[in-house]
């Protein structure tokens, strides 16, 4: 399933399109957070630097390079 995604990110509108890979749901086990797992399949180039400038800054690879 594809499914369209916005949200911000510094202060900064994202949008893009993306592919549902799995999902969790409380009824699969109680040691199992909730949640889905999602490819960015449609993205333009400076959301995708972004969205890559924010997970090397929390992870702890460098600084932020807000593009």
């Amino acid at each position: 399933m594809r499914v369209a995604a916005d949200f911000s990110l510094w202060d900064r509108a994202v949008g893009l399109e993306a592919q549902v890979l799995y999902v969790v749901t409380f009824e699969d086990g109680p040691f199992c957070e909730p949640g889905m797992g999602m490819k960015f399949v449609k993205i333009d180039p400076q959301n995708s630097a972004l969205i890559k400038a924010f997970i090397d800054e929390q992870i702890g690879i460098g600084p932020a390079g807000r593009a």
